[in-house]
C-alpha cells in the first residue's frame, strides 16, 4: 500500500498475507493504525513492514480488544542495511510488526483490555509509548526495560500509562560497566498530571517516563559504581532502586 502526498492515514484492520505501507508523499507525515475493535491485532496474521520514504509516520497499534494477554517484545534488528524497530508477540501467528526508525516519528502501543501482558523493551530508537487498559483490580501489566542487564540499546524516550489499571516496571541496568548517575523526578506535561521520570546522565539513554497514578511499583537495578539522585518519588508508585551484585 502507497498513500499519496497529503498527511494520510492508513488503517489496518486484517491481513493474511505479508504488508508493507509506504507513502508517496513530500515531507508529510502520516498516520498509520494498526488493530481492530473486534480482536485488536489478532487479524493481523502476517508480517507488516512500515516505511514513509519522503518523511516520517506516526504508529499506533491497537491490541486493546483482544480478549487475551500478550507477551510483546520490542528489539532493534537491520534489514537491508537500515536499522528497523521489530514487535513482536502482539499480533497474530507470529506475525512480526517492523518499522524502519528513519521514516518513523513515535509508535504507541495500547496493550488488552485483559490486563496481564508483559511488555519486555529491549532495545529502540524512537519515541515509544505503552498505554495499558486493565482493570484497577488487575491483572496488571508488567514491563520490563533493558537487554541481558543494559540499557544502551534504548536510544528513544519511553512512555508508560495505564488509564484504567496499573503496571509494574522494572528497569534494568545491572551490567553497566560504566559507573552511570540517573535522577528520579517528577515533572507534569499536564497540569495536575503527575508523571515520574528517569534521566541518566552518562550513558546518552533517554528518559524513562511513567505516569503516578497508572504505575504500582517501579524498580531500577543499577551498575557498578552507579550513583542515585532521588529528588521525587510522588506518593503513589512503590519505588525500588538497587545495586547490581557487581557492587556500588
Amino acid at each position: 500500500v502507497t498513500s499519496g502526498s497529503n498527511d494520510d492515514t492508513i488503517n489496518v484492520h486484517t491481513t493474511s498475507i505479508p504488508l508493507t505501507c509506504n507513502s508517496s508523499g513530500d515531507l508529510h507525515a502520516d498516520s498509520v493504525i494498526l488493530g481492530n475493535t473486534t480482536n485488536g491485532m489478532q487479524g493481523i496474521t502476517a508480517n507488516v513492514t512500515l516505511l514513509n520514504t519522503p518523511d516520517v509516520s506516526d504508529i499506533t497499534l491497537n491490541d486493546q480488544h483482544d480478549s487475551s494477554a500478550r507477551t510483546i517484545t520490542q528489539s532493534t534488528v537491520t534489514i537491508s542495511g537500515s536499522g528497523y524497530g521489530q514487535i513482536a508477540g502482539l499480533a497474530a501467528s507470529g506475525a512480526l510488526i517492523d518499522y524502519r526508525y528513519l521514516d518513523t516519528n513515535s509508535v504507541t502501543v495500547d496493550t488488552s483490555t485483559t490486563g496481564g501482558n508483559v511488555v519486555n523493551i529491549l532495545a529502540s530508537s524512537r519515541t515509544l509509548s505503552f498505554v495499558g487498559a486493565s482493570s484497577t483490580s488487575g491483572p496488571r501489566d508488567s514491563i520490563s526495560i533493558g537487554n541481558a542487564g543494559l540499557l544502551s540499546g534504548i536510544l528513544a524516550p519511553l512512555n508508560f500509562s495505564n488509564p484504567s489499571g496499573y503496571d509494574d516496571i522494572s528497569v534494568n541496568d545491572s551490567a553497566n560497566p560504566s559507573a552511570e548517575s540517573f535522577t528520579l523526578n517528577t515533572y507534569f506535561p499536564a497540569q495536575f498530571d503527575a508523571w515520574g521520570s528517569i534521566v541518566f546522565a552518562n550513558s546518552g539513554v533517554p528518559s524513562i517516563n511513567y505516569r503516578y497514578t497508572d504505575t504500582s511499583s517501579i524498580s531500577l537495578t543499577a551498575g557498578k559504581g552507579a550513583t542515585a539522585n532521588i529528588y521525587d518519588t510522588g506518593s503513589f508508585p512503590i519505588t525500588s532502586v538497587n545495586s547490581s551484585t557487581q557492587g556500588n
